[in-house]
């Protein structure tokens, strides 16, 4: 697999269960919700890209970064700033 460069915030060790999570349906539906940055969505579904490339893997990931953004968007309007 490529090398695939996370946040400088995110650990080695952070990166490693990220990847674990990649394993199988079952183990992402236990994990996606400690998914809790846009940038770590985005890092998983270019690692899952970049290895086995499954559709319905690659789904879910763009689910739960949708799901990041719009919270992200939420906030900022809230606090009288448009999203884009």
């Amino acid at each position: 697999m490529e090398q695939l460069a996370l946040p400088v915030t995110t650990s080695t060790e952070r990166q490693l269960m990220l990847l674990n999570d990649l394993r199988s349906w079952a183990t992402l539906q236990a994990h996606i919700t400690t998914i809790d940055s846009e940038d770590e969505a985005k890092w998983l579904m270019r690692a899952e890209q970049a290895g086995k490339n499954r559709i319905r893997i690659l789904e879910r990931l763009h689910s739960r970064y949708n799901k990041l953004r719009l919270e992200r968007e939420r906030r900022e309007l809230s606090k009288g700033m448009l999203p884009f």
